[in-house]
């Protein structure tokens, strides 16, 4: 009743295909995830474990950096300073660091960490691994990150806070939507998502989640799509936006407000960027995955929203969605009170510039390090030329 803008699906068909098929070259079994859905129905609609008084103030982060040491240590460093993040826990692959990084991790954690970080040291790791939790954290809130994209401490806060009122949804930053075609569903980005003014997922890497679902996904994941995204080393997000909405009655995860989502940062990738993935895999893993979790039929199926209502208004309306100018909601915390003062003066004339002041201190933390790309600091780290990156931005 406090929702506004969904609806079952987008277009196209919605028949029952067949069940075997391919991701990526990875055969799905149809037996085996016909054998998981009674396993599934058991779990729909469970209850997450209820909130504590702490739960509502802090939050943990699970991390899993790629392949870039030093980003990682800026990263951890810089969220370890926003007062509502009570534990870090850095998944950290020993087989994607040189020896003396991973002797070193711990030492560099210890400095910058603020006795906030956990290593979670393995070797090999599959996605999986990173709903997979060696140890428990102290909060029911994990914000799934990884360290290409940093956000701003009150943004951080802004999902938080809306995540603490609907703790059985995914609270994401952004939004991804999928297309129903005849032939074949498909994934549709950010930028496609935008233009059709609707969306039903986001992106897990920057999403706010109860750690029951990781336990769900880990325990009742159909088996075939589990080894599909072991095997093809893709698409693990979009299961696991795709699993809470099948165990959530088909419901889209929400957002959080316009303006925190442009308050991210891009960092610099020498090692290339893990999200390059051929499209045909994406649109491969939306079309079997809504068929394995039951998304395509009837009272289950998948539902998609409106995306943009207004700069405090972002996906799925809730009830404590404000307009612009308004900043004082029921049931707000003393913090979040401050938060919102900060903001109020948003509108949508001046967020893009209001927007370049919340992240102010974020970009000059990161600048400074030499991780924001066509800055000085980072053609001097690494020897790129004023030249050259005027050629690449052309």
């Amino acid at each position: 009743p406090n929702e506004e803008d969904t609806q079952p699906g987008n277009s196209g068909n919605s028949g029952r295909k067949q069940l075997t098929k391919k991701i990526n070259g990875v055969v799905v079994d149809a037996e085996d995830s016909m054998a998981s859905r009674s396993d599934l129905t058991a779990v729909r609609n469970t209850a997450m474990t209820p909130l504590r008084p702490k739960d509502k103030e802090h939050f943990s982060i699970r991390m899993s950096p790629y392949k870039f040491a030093e980003r990682a240590y800026a990263v951890v460093e810089f969220y370890a300073k926003c007062d509502a993040v009570e534990q870090i826990q850095l998944l950290w692959d020993l087989d994607d660091y040189t020896d003396q990084e991973n002797k070193e991790v711990e030492e560099v954690m210890g400095k910058i960490g603020n006795g906030k970080v956990v290593l979670d040291k393995r070797r090999g790791t599959t996605l999986h691994d990173k709903f997979d939790l060696k140890v428990a954290p102290p909060t029911y809130g994990m914000l799934m990150v990884e360290d290409e994209i940093v956000f701003a401490c009150d943004a951080l806060k802004m999902g938080f806070y809306r995540w603490t009122r609907h703790p059985e949804r995914l609270v994401g930053y952004e939004p991804r939507l999928h297309k129903e075609n005849a032939f074949q569903w498909e994934y549709a980005s950010y930028t496609d998502a935008m233009s059709a003014n609707r969306y039903s997922m986001v992106r897990l890497s920057s999403t706010f989640i109860h750690v029951d679902y990781l336990k769900l996904y880990i325990n009742y994941l159909p088996r075939s799509m589990y080894d599909a995204i072991v095997d093809s080393k893709k698409c693990e997000g979009i299961a696991m936006s795709l699993f809470v909405s099948a165990l959530t009655g088909g419901r889209p995860p929400l957002l959080v407000d316009y303006w925190a989502t442009q308050s991210r940062v891009v960092l610099y990738s020498p090692n290339g960027s893990r999200s390059d993935t051929r499209r045909v895999t994406l649109h491969s893993c939306v079309d079997t995955f809504a068929t394995e979790l039951d998304l395509r039929y009837k009272h289950m199926k998948i539902q998609d929203a409106r995306l943009f209502h207004g700069i405090f208004s972002f996906g799925v309306k809730v009830k404590e969605d404000v307009e612009e100018g308004d900043n004082i909601i029921p049931e707000m915390s003393e913090e979040e009170k401050k938060v919102r003062k900060r903001v109020s003066r948003l509108n949508s004339n001046n967020v893009l510039d209001k927007v370049g002041w919340i992240k102010k201190d974020l970009k000059a933390f990161m600048t400074k390090r030499g991780l924001v790309e066509d800055t000085d600091p980072w053609k001097k780290k690494y020897g790129i030329s004023k030249s050259r990156s005027k050629s690449k931005s052309d």
